[in-house]
């Protein structure tokens, strides 16, 4: 599988990377959560919603709707599931990540998914993509 980056052309039609919020914050207070060998999901802390990037957000990604801060961490090997939603979601990582992705118009009548479609993009630490609510994205 061919890794692009997040600013090839290739992933316009998943998302774009988000330029007008500062992150340092929030990824100093996301690498202080914990790094499992499973995977750990937690859709609201705390620490993280304390940060500025949580009130920048609220205001200028999701026109002041009430939103959550959470983290997805540990190591995972394999591809088990994707999800979508019907909204977009914002995703920041405190250590480079590959963004596995695919399109929700890409899942058949009997809703199945030929994962041979999904695509991996690098996102370096410290930087965000807002994935669109049609972009199937890995979850654990």
């Amino acid at each position: 599988m061919q890794i692009y980056q997040v600013t090839d052309e290739k992933f316009r039609k998943y998302g774009k990377v988000v330029t007008n919020v500062d992150f340092t914050e929030l990824v100093s207070a996301l690498e202080k959560t914990p790094i499992t060998d499973g995977v750990v999901y937690e859709p609201s802390v705390e620490t993280l919603e304390a940060t500025s990037a949580f009130a920048k957000l609220t205001e200028v990604t999701y026109g002041e709707m009430p939103i959550q801060i959470g983290f997805c961490n540990g190591n995972n090997y394999m591809l088990n599931a994707l999800e979508y939603h019907k909204g977009n979601e914002i995703n920041v990582v405190a250590t480079d990540a590959i963004l596995l992705v695919g399109c929700q118009q890409d899942i058949t009548d009997d809703f199945t998914y030929d994962t041979a479609n999904v695509e991996a993009f690098l996102l370096p630490k410290g930087e965000a993509v807002e994935l669109y609510g049609t972009t199937l994205h890995y979850a654990p």
